[in-house]
């Protein structure tokens, strides 16, 4: 009898403690993480500029890749990359902010939209500006 009672136990802890990972781990890697505020990403100039290296165009081409098909991960990794390459391109900070935003990290989705509007400015593109704008009033009010 003490047996029985033993194993029920240990089942229903197991139970337990199954389930409690289960949804952390959800949480932490799957769908319970990503909130999609922005279902479009920004697509890359039309013009890049000269000094833009080729394999940061390429990283953030993939990354655009993978944002349209919902991969925010591997599209933040991409966006990383091309930022490590180019430090003024304006369009891969602005999608990594989106990013940012749809994988609900918030804070770093408004730091990353307010140095794409820094770079907008730098670059004389006050209609980048106004969309960040919006991205940032729609992050807000989430």
């Amino acid at each position: 009898m003490e047996l029985i009672k033993l194993l029920i136990a240990a089942i229903a802890l197991a139970a337990v403690i199954g389930i409690g990972v289960g949804v952390m781990l959800r949480a932490y890697i799957g769908a319970g993480s990503i909130s999609v505020l922005f279902p479009e990403p920004i697509p890359a100039p039309a013009e890049p500029p000269a000094d833009l290296e080729s394999a940061a165009m390429e990283y953030f081409e993939q990354g655009l890749e993978a944002y349209r098909s919902g991969n925010y991960r591997q599209a933040l990794d991409r966006l990383n990359l091309a930022i490590e390459l180019a430090s003024n391109f304006a369009e891969a900070y602005h999608n990594r902010g989106m990013t940012f935003a749809n994988l609900r990290q918030d804070n770093e989705a408004a730091r990353n939209l307010v140095i794409a509007s820094e770079l907008y400015a730098q670059q004389g593109k006050p209609e980048a500006i106004a969309l960040v704008k919006q991205n940032l009033e729609k992050l807000k009010s989430r």
